[in-house]
């Protein structure tokens, strides 16, 4: 994760809860069995502890028998487990002590600690130390059948790390942590590191497994980490030589994560990192040869997190699998990333094969180049998992990463992405803040029309009204397994069917069914993976194979396009007798209809073959849900059925949904109508497409809305409709057209239209100054104090009463050391909270860095307030969130003098006005209020102007944070309006852009939230990345995944370059870039019938209709050939 806020975003929507059938059951091992404790070997010495009444404990003994274990775990610390030994703790029993002891045994017979007897696993509770289990070098060692961690009396986590295994030389060989419960601990629940200095050639621990270990509450879930320094890394870095192999032959299988939240309060009363906080449950670094298999990740990574969060962490990471798990719903904790896998730095060769991705809130995927030119992620590969509506929120300051991102620029990085079957709103690719994808390649992945389309074995096992079933040969046919609680699968007479893999016996074949729901094309995927050995799996549709494979322990794709199935029809996935376990999730998705649903005006290709009634000047395929056209330069055309008999008056645009794999950047809609009947320049209106880009949304769709309401020609009955396309060379594939009436046509910048700009509105206004305004509150005279300490992060707050309704003016003493740059701000709140000392804004005020001195005085700001209540307490809060690190900071005068008479106090925030500390004794701030008879009227747009408009654009201000106001009570309906389309130009590369809204429920545009990093703001704004270049782009702003987006918005906010407290470039920057149009898009179809044509007559209609007879007949030559794509 990004260290610093900007430095790494990544996005936002409110995360759906995935539904997915026993999700939160216990995990079990990859076979489905149930999982066993480990016992003792059978050669070697036991030691038992037993704490409970009646167990004839003593710490005296030997502890060699159950009949006289020891009590406490202090034996423990001085015995040394050999080969074949083990300690074994009582189940039922707890401890609240640290476990100390020395596993070393041998390849054959490892040294065991675990439980022995009946009842739950035993716990070890919290101690002093605050580590659970405490090892130390352990060689050929197993850990399992514990419970480690619990909280306190107040609910937070009692132990700062539950096990803790601490390598402190090279050389050592198996450690397997199985069947372990690690829950409630501060830092790590189950934490292995190296604390040695090493080489590259180097291991220090080789065979690491870790299965069937469940997490919970805990900061970190499961990390794998080196703190060691390897001593010869060489620059540059390359695969091999990063420091990879600290760790060698890494197993992670069968964990089960829910709810990693180190037991936080909710995210929206957090306002900083609590503790580490929860940057991730499962971090792998440092690491080759790594395997993660069959686990479950939901709702990692769940509180507030300085530096960012993700489910799935590597780092410095070679040769990796990440194969056939499910990573869920990571939340939104309002800090970067938010994603289910983050590649932070020197990954290579990892491939994400076969799992389910499911409304993880910031994005599925990150690949990041933020850290430096000594950096590399290359060779890795996502293939054949299912994405669903992962990163589509774009609330601010954290723009959505879709399904797989790429961010930052740093490096070049490469990946293969190829055959994953997606819905995905905001793409499948995409390229963020910097990022580009040139070296990447992105094949045969198949997007969905919703979610419902797709299903995905392991996320819908053994729930009802699902199309899966479970099944083994008996007799020569297929017959259903029963299901087995205690194991959690399906199995009978050795086979056995779990959510992640499937064993057979050694005569019977293990199966998966997916029984067709309804006809259409299908797509199946899955990624078979031995779990030992070799073994053979075979995918069948109603028993013709379409699919076979041996596979062993790296596994492979497989895969069938384009199959044709019925309502009912059988696939089945199935893994021969004899072969060893297979890891195997199948997935299918429906890529084509049967049988169009499509209304009047609208045509989205879902039936395979069926072109309804359009035609291209270009070879074209009508597949997987669009048409798939392949350009050959020039000008091309696709062409509707003649004869719709559509009213212009039902339709005012046309939306086109399309995928531009060409450098195209420009087409025209023609229209034919009753009183018109060819494609003319009068009848048409040019559009702009966004071309191919290895930045933005690389794969996905885009969408452009064409106005055709304001050529004077569309009237009357439409008869036909041509999309020309000009310049394209490559694939030009078409999702849908459609033709719809927005409630508001939006700007096209031909005049201002209302819309006024200021060029920065980075310093707010001090405020209106009110006539003969009266001290209230004075706290200036006597000695003072002088401390300078307010930044980015560090802020204070002076409280205050007010004796009238009134507040004028604020003077406050303040000075600066060296030159902040940014403006000093202050805020007016009124304290509802006085436990935390917070409350509610009522005005928001600044005065810029020349206004303050070295030296030192009081500056003022015109707060303008009435109605105040004047048994309340008010707060004025002083803050600078633009300040430039190392610039300098502004400063206060204080006293601690008790026996002043203003009745407030100094409270101080390092977190961005987030959480207030204090008051600091007596301590107070010196200032001064005013009241007066007459409060002057505030002017909430002061310094605006109509915004500068040439060639059809509004004209960038030049200004560090301009600002784009339109014009007041637009009462735009918000379910009404689902699309915003922003075409504009970033010629000094903006990272990103935003959206503000204002409604009649609330009438205040969002201000930055406190808290470090910020949080996102209240809901009423859009944050989007910005393609670099002065060339425009279209942006499409999905305005249904902002939660404020409701009831009737009044006034829109453009912010084209900068937000305060989410700067990420030195102020001295300026926004020049320009702003084509902004139309507001329905998202809806809108079109009727018109009135009909009168029919032709004369030698022309005869000739019209003979060219319509032969074209029919051809079109059933077609049909029925399957020769023609159209």
């Amino acid at each position: 994760m990004g260290s610093t806020l900007l430095a790494r975003t990544a996005t936002a929507a409110t995360a759906a809860v995935a539904l997915i059938a026993g999700l939160l059951g216990a995990a079990q091992p990859a076979n489905g069995a149930p999982a066993t404790p480990a016992a003792p070997a059978a050669t070697g010495t036991a030691h038992y502890i037993d704490n409970r009444s009646g167990s004839n404990c003593s710490d005296t003994g030997a502890g060699t028998s159950t009949t006289a274990p020891w009590c406490s775990f202090a034996p423990a610390a001085s015995l040394t487990l050999g080969a074949g030994d083990s300690l074994l703790l009582a189940r039922g029993a707890s401890w609240s002590e640290r476990l100390v002891v020395a596993l070393h045994g041998s390849a054959a017979a490892p040294a065991t600690l675990g439980a022995y007897g009946t009842g739950a696993a035993p716990r070890i509770l919290f101690n002093d130390s605050a580590i659970g289990v405490d090892l130390t070098d352990p060689d050929h060692a197993v850990v399992s059948g514990l419970d480690i961690g619990a909280k306190t009396a107040a609910g937070t986590s009692a132990l700062s790390y539950g096990l803790m295994v601490t390598y402190t030389s090279p050389g050592h060989d198996d450690l397997t942590l199985s069947d372990l419960s690690v829950h409630d601990n501060r830092i790590v629940g189950l934490f292995v590191r190296n604390t040695a200095n090493t080489t590259n050639a180097q291991t220090v621990l080789d065979g690491v497994t870790i299965s069937r270990v469940t997490s919970t509450h805990n900061g970190h879930g499961i990390v794998l980490t080196n703190q060691g320094a390897v001593t010869d890394i060489p620059t540059p870095q390359s695969p091999g030589n990063s420091g990879s192999n600290v760790f060698a032959h890494v197993l992670v299988d069968g964990i089960h994560q829910t709810a990693d939240d180190n037991n936080n309060p909710p995210v929206d009363e957090v306002f900083s990192q609590i503790d580490a906080g929860c940057p991730d449950s499962l971090a792998i670094s440092s690491a080759s040869n790594v395997t993660v298999r069959n686990s479950i990740l939901d709702g990692s990574a769940a509180c507030r997190t300085g530096a960012g969060t993700a489910a799935l962490f590597l780092g410095n990471v070679n040769h990796a699998i990440v194969a056939n798990n499910m990573m869920v719903n990571t939340p939104n904790t309002g800090n970067p990333d938010m994603v289910a896998i983050d590649h932070e730095a020197t990954t290579s060769d990892v491939t994400i094969a076969g799992n389910y991705f499911a409304d993880n809130y910031g994005g599925a995927i990150e690949y990041l180049a933020i850290h430096g030119p000594n950096d590399f992620s290359t060779g890795n590969t996502a293939t054949a998992n299912v994405f669903l509506r992962n990163g589509v929120s774009h609330a601010i300051p954290y723009p959505g990463d879709g399904a797989i991102a790429q961010v930052g620029g740093s490096i070049a990085t490469d990946a293969t992405i190829s055959d994953n079957l997606a819905f995905e709103p905001y793409g499948l690719l995409t390229a963020q803040l910097g990022g580009d994808v040139t070296h990447y390649t992105s094949t045969n992945n198949i997007a969905t029309d919703s979610a419902d389309d797709i299903s995905q074995a392991a996320a819908q096992f053994g729930a009802n009204g699902t199309p899966w079933g479970y099944q083994r040969i008996s007799g020569g046919s297929w017959k259903a397994l029963p299901y087995d609680t205690a194991s959690s699968s399906y199995t009978a007479s050795g086979v056995t069917v779990g959510r992640f893999a499937l064993t057979p016996s050694a005569t019977s074949d293990a199966g998966i069914t997916w029984t067709a729901p309804r006809s259409g094309v299908i797509s199946l995927r899955g990624y078979p993976l031995a779990l030992s050995g070799t073994a053979a799996v075979k995918v069948t549709v109603n028993g013709t194979a379409v699919a076979t494979a041996t596979i062993d322990t790296v596994g492979a794709v497989l895969k069938a396009d384009d199959v044709t199935v019925h309502d009912g029809d059988v696939v089945r996935f199935s893994v021969a007798a004899g072969s060893a376990p297979v890891s195997w999730v199948p997935a299918v998705a429906y890529s084509s209809k049967a049988t169009s649903s499509d209304g009047k005006g609208e045509w989205t290709f879902s039936v395979a073959g069926d072109a309804q009634g359009w035609s291209s000047s270009a070879p074209a395929q009508i597949h997987r849900g669009l048409a798939d056209i392949s350009t050959a330069g020039g000008t091309t055309t696709l062409d509707s059925a003649a004869g719709l008999k559509l009213s212009a008056a039902a339709s005012s645009s046309l939306r086109l949904r399309y995928y531009n794999g060409t450098a195209a950047t420009s087409g025209t809609v023609y229209f034919t109508t009753a009183s018109g009947q060819s494609f003319t320049a009068e009848r048409s209106v040019p559009f702009s497409i966004n071309p191919r880009s290895t930045a933005g949304v690389v794969e996905g769709f885009q969408s452009v809305l064409v106005p055709l309401a304001g050529n004077a020609a569309w009237t009357g009955t439409i008869d036909r409709i041509r999309i020309a396309i000009t310049g394209a060379s490559g694939t030009f594939a078409v999702d849908s057209v459609q033709l719809t009436k927005p409630q508001t046509t939006g700007w096209e910048f031909d005049t201002a239209s209302g819309w006024t700009a200021k060029s920065n509105v980075s310093c707010a206004t001090t405020g209106t100054a009110s006539a003969s305004p009266t001290v209230d509150v004075d706290n200036t005279a006597g000695g003072f104090s002088q401390y300078a300490d307010i930044n980015w992060t560090m802020t204070r707050m002076q409280t205050f009463p007010v004796s009238t309704p009134r507040l004028a003016q604020v003077d406050f003493w303040a000075f600066k050391t060296g030159d902040p740059q940014g403006c000093l701000y202050f805020r007016i709140v009124k304290i509802t909270d006085p436990a935390t000392h917070r409350g509610d804004t009522l005005f928001t005020g600044a005065v810029p860095a020349s206004a303050v001195s070295t030296d030192g005085g009081f500056v003022s700001v015109y707060p303008g307030l009435t109605g105040l209540d004047t048994a309340a307490t008010y707060g004025l809060e002083i803050f600078n969130p633009y300040v430039v690190p190392g610039g300098g900071n502004f400063g206060v005068a204080y006293s601690d003098d008790g026996s002043r008479p203003m009745a407030g106090r100094e409270f101080y925030s390092v977190n961005n006005n987030g959480t207030w500390n204090g008051p600091e004794g007596a301590r107070s701030l010196k200032f001064r209020t005013y009241t007066a008879a007459t409060i002057a009227a505030q002017n909430p747009t002061e310094g605006y102007a109509p915004v500068t408009v040439a060639d059809g654009a509004v004209q960038g201000s030049g200004g560090y944070e301009p600002a784009l106001l339109s014009p007041g009570k637009l009462g735009i309906t918000a379910s009404g309006t689902r699309y915003i389309h922003i075409r504009m130009s970033n010629p000094t590369n903006q990272p990103v852009a935003y959206l503000l809204f204002t409604t009649n429920a609330d009438p205040a545009f969002d201000q930055p939230g406190d808290g470090s990093p910020p949080p996102e703001e209240s809901g009423k704004g859009y944050v989007f990345s910005l393609l670099p270049g002065a060339d425009f782009h279209e942006y499409t702003l999905d305005m249904s995944t902002v939660a404020g987006w409701t009831g009737t918005v009044q006034q829109l906010m453009v912010q084209p370059a900068n937000r305060w407290n989410y700067r990420i470039n030195d102020l001295s920057s300026t926004w020049s870039g320009k702003i084509d149009y902004i139309r507001l898009d329905s998202g809806t179809t809108a079109a009727a019938a018109g009135t009909a044509s009168p029919p032709a007559t004369g030698p022309a209609a005869a000739l019209a209709a003979a060219l319509a007879a032969i074209v029919a007949a051809l079109k059933d030559w077609c049909t029925r050939t399957g020769w023609c794509a159209w």
